[in-house]
């Protein structure tokens, strides 16, 4: 007699309580099409056929941002967590695959897959009315690049990259001085993909850009793109934007003729606020305040929960699979939200 059966469902109940985040997810979420979803990239990919079941790996990897752990931690996890074995759907005496099995599964799905299962759910969540489309909003944030320490620092204490340029930076007087140095720079950095970037003119950064696409309204993510630290916002709106909303905003970073010309051509109500604000009505710039402080506080829960601060790996491939993992994981968690419903501690 197994021990689930000799426990009977109270085990399960006891161990996932009804206001478990796990439980509310199965409850908000079908994921009877992931296996389906994931056929062809196991038909077309190179690395053989794995007995665990897609659905079960995909689930994995959303606990795995949840929990903001490595493989070999989720490993751990999976075996000594009944709620983690209850989601997966596995039975009580089962083993946890092995860490070596979630990097294979990441590989063979690669951006493309996961992509399109977070698309699947996204139309899920336009099915269920929570994905409004009166308003799409556009902005990026930047992730920091996994490098290693710089042993060439003033210092040569292993001070990290940023610290380095920025001493350099500060002792550099002019605008040509300083771009010959962040390209003399990027020779050290481990993540050759990766690039310098700017928050601001004085603040600097390594890394990447994630340009999202977010529902006005629910805060749910309809649209993410990765690319490197220093490419420009406005040549990403289109990519990101909910082509279905009524209006898109977005800061002044995003505005040109032809973006407006291209977004009114959709249809579309633009609401980029420009570079010159003077005569701009007052609505939209009071429409635009409070749904920026929507994107930066969904911004801030990617990386201060979801560990989107800085990237779990290195190359641009990889980086945009946790990306697309993380808004995945995000979506979850924030449909569970929108039905009003607490979260066990």
């Amino acid at each position: 007699m197994s021990l689930e059966k000799w426990y009977g469902p109270s085990l399960w109940e006891r161990a996932v309580p009804s206001n478990h985040r796990l439980r509310k997810i199965l409850e908000e979420f079908s994921f009877l099409e992931v296996n389906e979803i994931c056929e062809k990239y196991y038909v077309e990919s190179h690395l053989g056929r794995t007995p665990i079941e897609p659905v079960k790996l995909f689930k994995a990897l959303i606990v795995q941002v949840l929990e903001g752990l490595s493989d070999r931690e989720l490993e751990e996890k999976i075996n000594s967590d009944l709620a983690v074995k209850w989601f997966l759907g596995m039975k009580l005496e089962e083993k946890a695959p092995d860490h070596s099995t979630f990097g294979e599964f990441r590989e063979r799905l690669g951006e493309a897959g996961l992509k399109e299962l977070f698309h699947h759910y996204v139309k899920v969540l336009v099915k269920k009315k929570y994905v409004t489309r009166k308003v799409t909003v556009v902005d990026s944030t930047h992730i920091l690049a996994n490098v290693s320490k710089d042993r060439e620092s003033p210092s040569n204490k292993g001070s990290g990259m940023t610290k380095w340029m920025k001493w350099k930076m500060d002792r550099a007087e002019t605008m040509t001085e300083k771009e010959k140095i962040i390209e003399d720079i990027k020779c050290v950095a481990t993540d050759r993909d990766a690039r310098w970037g700017y928050k601001t003119k004085e603040d600097i950064f390594y890394g990447y850009k994630q340009h999202t696409g977010m529902d006005g309204e629910s805060r749910l993510i309809t649209e993410v793109e990765v690319t490197g630290g220093n490419a420009s916002d406005h040549n990403h709106i289109l990519s990101v934007m909910d082509q279905s909303a009524g209006s898109v905003v977005a800061d002044k970073a995003y505005d040109s003729y032809m973006n407006r010309y291209l977004i009114a051509a959709e249809g579309m109500v633009c609401k980029i606020i420009p570079k010159q604000r003077k005569g701009m009505m007052p609505t939209i710039e009071k429409e635009y305040r409070n749904l920026r402080r929507g994107i930066e506080a969904v911004f801030g829960s990617l990386k201060g929960n979801l560990g989107l601060k800085k990237t779990r790996y290195r190359g641009l491939q990889r980086v945009a699979i946790q990306s697309v993992l993380t808004v995945t994981a995000w979506n979850f968690l924030r449909a569970t939200r929108l039905c009003g419903i607490g979260f066990a501690t």
